[in-house]
């Protein structure tokens, strides 16, 4: 049975074992359902990872950054200190 190397916690799989899963696809024709169960990912999950391998070989097995495209906006600093000058006047915490 393949092993399942993680890298982080979003992560299931290292770009190696992605390629172990992808060719147990594609190359032995394992269904998509085996190759999930044999490497503990859902269907899915192995779904993402052959389509990612055939849209962009292999740079698509490769890590992706998990921040956001864009970061919302920041709040204005007077608007922050007046809400905390306000936490101490009322003395809350939460």
């Amino acid at each position: 049975m393949a092993q399942a190397t993680a890298v982080h916690p979003n992560s299931a799989l290292t770009p190696t074992g992605r390629a172990q899963m992808v060719d147990r696809h594609l190359i032995d024709g394992a269904p998509i359902a085996h190759v999930a169960r044999e490497f503990r990912v859902s269907w899915d999950t192995v779904k993402k990872w052959v389509t990612r391998f055939l849209d962009q070989a292999e740079p698509g097995l490769a890590d992706r950054p998990s921040t956001p495209w864009e970061s919302p906006t920041t709040t204005e600093a007077a608007v922050v200190a007046r809400i905390e000058a306000l936490r101490r006047e009322l003395k809350w915490s939460a």
